[in-house]
């Protein structure tokens, strides 16, 4: 090649982003790229560009690819396997310019990617410090870490430690590591500089290699950046994210940055020599950090022969660190066999001595509680078979017979199956009635803590009982001495035995229900924090709920008046344990006053079905009405759950319950003078309802969905006022007065917007009349006002985006839909929806191909390329290329090609050969 045409080649490459995207790739393919890529460095051809700079958007950055990369990294590739000095010199020069060029704020990732490529397949002895360092940088100012990170893992750390190189993999450790101080600069915020998923991958495929060159050297790096956030932030590596050393079933979250670094420090410490790290356990056990003494005594554990010296230089006494407890009973648990008798008397007589924390005043179950306790540690100590130990595990075995479990030595157990002497179900169906009551009855000493060991008695109950609910209901005279807790149970368990389609015996459940609220019935002393009668009450209204809906299983119509006296009897033993969980209609179903009026309303509905004529209907109960007007005229309600109930089954009691009740009471049911009280009472409406016709029209003349429109601004209902408003606009329902619609639209408000374009698009309403001319009437009218918009904030394109996909109630050709389409294109930018609506248009190239390529160019013309290699991009392109419209597809690569994006090239040449 002569050095006149060599010119021209690299004007025509720095000219020509088509030709350079076919130069390069035909250079790899013929292997050539060693060859030419000297001659390139010496004009300058891989010197970066301001054009790689990422570029600040709207709604974030835009990252440009580095055309030359593919060719680079196969330059490194080549000379890996055959290095030669002099094209190794060339890659070190490109990187060295590279890594100089100031990117700015951010970097950008795809450089970044190609160099970790190429500087990692360098000759060892060429691969600098320096440029490992840039890791560092790459993390802590890159983007995208998906592209950077699963190098570390997949080259980095395998290429060196294929080389031995220690001190280059310590290199790397010290930056992937560590925390990232930009993110700590910034809010305070403590988070691993790498992603965590791939910190993971990288070490768990690395980790025995490390373990075997630098394991001691690796194990010092994690301790010192571990010390480095305890002093950033003393609540890191807490008991909650690290609750054992070892990889234990508490461990929920293993890829947390927490405990990565323990578990990198522990795998090092626990293969390492005894001389390397001898001194560093001896620092640990004695340092002031939690963590680390709990990862001292953890290692002791695991080589309890190498380290045991370090355990008895001192009286060791195994209670006297708290925090690291659950390691130290592990430690004792795995060498017991191994202490001599004097180690055992001393741990022993610790345990003895120990003054345990109690929290109850009785003395007697405080004496329990101790006595568990001792059992507990004493427990680790019988593998030892010493006698002494044995004998005085006995006696505290007498005083607190429960087994112990693995939850006892964790200071939180994160498992609600394995509570203190947990119960099981298997344990009770081995019982009769008599016996099952009696054993129910029986106080535990963990009961004075925490009523743990009562709940799990109530969960094995509740399985038992949901097997065979009949049972219970037949036997419910011996089950009445039990306490609220396993009548709670047992209810729960017939509840979701009904579930499961099993059937029980009505009448049966409503005596049982009958004896236990009476006035001669205890409920027991209930242990704070466990409102049992409340549950259960809350339980024996979703019984009676599920007996008025389900037919088949349902109790039968004539004990309707029972069903109505026992549900409105429970209003005097339930507490108003209402709970603002900032969503009214989940806080007032999570209510036990809620359940009980949502019973009472859906069995006054089974009363209505139970007749075949609605004129016959007599309406719903007085009884019933009563307590209802009772609760909706209290103007200063401590709870909403009256009137969220009747507002969530409005159109029931409207069309088949009591019309006239709604209509006179309709202020009351939302208490209409009380801004608050209305506010969640017409949310709870508008979440839990339809649309029906007449209810509409009732509430729009009473102002309420102008009144919504002004005052609810919640996501949840606020987005169901907008579905509300659509669905009367689309069925002319809002025609008295200033359209609902219109409203919205003057507000500008694009949140509202984007809600009612949504549902639009992908609400089936092809069956409605003059739907096609109501939807091209909105389609104008959003975007006329958004067309006036200066501000063009994100939400504006948000919404400019998903009005495309109104397209999907409509076909091709037509000219008045392909118009609002090319209108809406062009004040569009980027969209996520469009790859969507592409996946509609690509259905009409056979039918209306020169539509569909105006719209795709459309995009283009506005900036806007959608993602290659889309299959909607490729179907579009080649059709035009086989079907005559071969300018236009040139048109088309030619817009793609000018960004950089070559992948529509070889379909161009397969059609257009030479």
């Amino acid at each position: 090649m002569s050095a006149e045409t060599f010119e021209n080649i690299v004007a025509r490459l720095n000219s020509d982003p088509t030709f350079k995207d076919y130069f390069l790739k035909e250079a790899i393919r013929e292997g050539k790229e060693l060859k030419l890529v000297h001659r390139l460095r010496e004009v300058g051809f891989f010197k970066p560009t301001d054009g790689l700079y990422p570029k600040k958007m709207e709604d974030g950055y835009s990252i440009p690819y580095w055309d030359v990369g593919e060719f680079l990294i196969q330059t490194a590739k080549t000379n890996q396997s055959k290095p030669d000095t002099s094209i190794t010199a060339d890659l070190k020069a490109i990187i060295e310019e590279v890594l100089a060029f100031d990117f700015g704020e951010y970097r950008n990732f795809y450089v970044d990617t190609v160099l970790i490529d190429i500087i990692f397949r360098l000759p060892i002895n060429e691969i600098k410090t320096d440029y490992i360092e840039h890791l560092r940088v790459f993390f802590e100012k890159g983007w995208r870490q998906t592209t950077v990170s699963p190098r570390i893992g997949g080259l980095v750390l395998p290429r060196l430690i294929a080389e031995t190189d220690r001190e280059k993999i310590l290199a790397v450790l010290r930056i992937i590591l560590d925390y990232s101080h930009r993110s700590y600069e910034k809010d305070k915020t403590i988070e691993s500089i790498m992603d965590e998923f791939w910190l993971k991958d990288a070490l768990d495929k690395t980790k025995d290699g490390i373990q075997k060159l630098c394991g001691a050297e690796a194990a010092d790096i994690g301790i010192e950046i571990i010390k480095r956030l305890h002093n950033l932030d003393e609540s890191e590596f807490n008991i909650v994210w690290v609750p054992s050393i070892e990889m234990s079933s508490q461990i929920s979250f293993a890829e947390r940055y927490d405990y990565q670094l323990v578990s990198f420090v522990r795998d090092m410490l626990i293969g390492s020599g005894f001389a390397s790290i001898s001194k560093t356990i001896q620092e640990l056990k004695d340092s002031p950090i939690p963590v680390l003494r709990r990862m001292a005594f953890h290692v002791i554990a695991e080589r309890y022969d190498d380290f045991k010296a370090l355990l008895w230089q001192k009286d060791f006494n195994p209670l006297a660190d708290s925090s690291c407890s659950h390691e130290i009973m592990r430690l004792l648990e795995k060498n017991a066999a191994l202490f001599t008798p004097e180690q055992l008397k001393s741990m022993s007589d610790h345990i003895e001595e120990h003054e345990f924390l109690t929290v109850n005043e009785d003395k007697e179950k405080n004496l329990v509680y101790i006595s568990y306790k001792k059992k507990s540690w004493l427990k680790l100590l019988l593998p030892s078979g010493d006698v002494g130990i044995k004998e005085k595990y006995d006696t505290y075995e007498k005083t607190y017979p429960e087994p112990i479990t693995e939850a006892d030595s964790f200071p939180i157990y994160m498992s609600p199956m394995t509570r203190i002497g947990h119960v099981s179900e298997e344990e009770l169906s081995q019982k009769n009635d008599e016996e099952l009551v009696e054993y129910l009855n029986q106080e535990s000493g963990a009961d004075t803590l925490d009523d743990s060991r009562k709940m799990s008695k109530s969960d094995a109950l509740t399985n038992l009982v949901q097997k065979d609910p009949q049972r219970f209901i037949s036997g419910y005279k011996i089950f009445i001495t039990l306490d609220a807790a396993y009548h709670y149970a047992i209810v729960r368990g017939i509840n979701n035995g009904l579930k499961d389609g099993k059937r029980i015996e009505w009448m049966g459940f409503i005596s049982y229900m009958n004896s236990l609220f009476s006035k001669d019935h205890d409920f027991g002393v209930q242990a704070k924090g466990y409102n049992y009668k409340n549950w259960l009450i809350g339980d024996v209204a979703g019984v009676f709920s599920f007996g008025s809906n389900n037919e088949e299983l349902g109790y039968p119509a004539d004990l309707l008046p029972q069903v109505e006296d026992i549900l409105l009897s429970l209003f005097d033993y339930a507490e108003n344990d209402y709970y603002d969980m900032r969503d009214v209609v989940t806080s007032v179903l999570n209510s036990t006053h809620g359940k009980i009026f949502g019973a009472l309303i859906v069995r006054s509905l089974r009363y209505y079905r139970g007749f075949k004529k609605s004129e016959d209907y007599p309406g719903w109960s007085e009884k019933t009405k009563l307590r209802f007007i009772t609760a909706i005229e209290d103007k200063n309600p401590q709870s909403p759950d009256a009137r969220v109930i009747l507002a969530e089954y409005l159109p029931q009691l409207f069309f088949h319950v009591d019309k006239d009740f709604v209509i006179s009471r309709l202020d009351d049911i939302f208490l209409t003078e009380n801004e608050s009280v209305w506010r969640d009472t017409f949310g709870a409406y508008l979440v839990t309802c339809n649309v029906y016709d007449e209810l509409f029209k009732l509430l729009n003349e009473k102002g309420f969905y102008q009144r919504a429109i002004a005052s609810i601004t919640e996501r949840n209902p606020r987005e169901k006022l907008m579905d509300h408003i659509v669905i009367a606009y689309l069925n002319g329902l809002d025609t008295d007065g200033e359209p609902l619609i219109t409203t919205i639209l003057n507000s500008r408000n694009y949140n509202d917007f984007s809600r009612i374009i949504h549902f639009i698009a992908w609400s089936e309403i092809s069956s409605l009349k003059d739907y096609r001319k109501k939807v091209i009437e909105l389609w104008d009218r959003i975007n006329e006002i958004l067309d006036a918009e200066t501000n063009r904030v994100k939400e504006y394109y948000d919404a400019k985006g998903r009005l495309l996909l109104w397209f999907r109630h409509f076909s091709l050709p037509d000219e008045e839909v392909k118009k609002r389409i090319l209108h809406t294109i062009r004040g569009m930018k980027d969209d996520f929806t469009i790859s969507r609506f592409l996946e509609l248009l690509v259905k009409f190239i056979e039918t209306d191909l020169r539509d569909v390529v105006d719209i795709f160019k459309c995009f283009l013309e506005q900036g806007i390329y959608p993602y290659y290699p889309d299959k909607s991009v490729t179907l579009i392109f080649e059709a035009a290329l086989t079907n005559g419209f071969n300018d236009d597809a040139q048109e088309i690569l030619n817009y793609y090609s000018s960004r950089n994006i070559h992948g529509l090239k070889p379909i161009w040449d397969r059609y257009n050969p030479g």
